[in-house]
């Protein structure tokens, strides 16, 4: 099991480097949970505060983590405005 700090400075790592998918992903294999709704907005909220609550809320409809419809290109396309790049400070 991996200490949630580090989970969260993994994900930090590979920022600009993974799609967000890729990174939801990477998340499930790392978290003892697994990938769910609730573990995709904590762990990516800790990780990247800089994208806004309303668009991490938007991701609970990822046909990956509920019964949604949003599909991985539409999973992407909402979170790379802020992890299409390596966040810079």
């Amino acid at each position: 099991m991996m200490h949630d700090d580090l989970i969260i400075e993994r994900l930090r790592q590979e920022r600009g480097r993974m799609q967000p998918v890729e990174l939801a992903s990477l998340l499930g294999t790392l978290a003892e949970a697994g990938l769910s709704q609730g573990t995709l907005v904590t762990y990516f909220k800790r990780a990247f505060t800089d994208i806004p609550l309303p668009v991490m809320i938007k991701t609970g409809s990822w046909n990956r983590v509920s019964s949604g419809e949003m599909s991985d290109e539409e999973f992407d396309s909402l979170l790379l405005p802020w992890l299409g790049k390596k966040q810079t400070g």
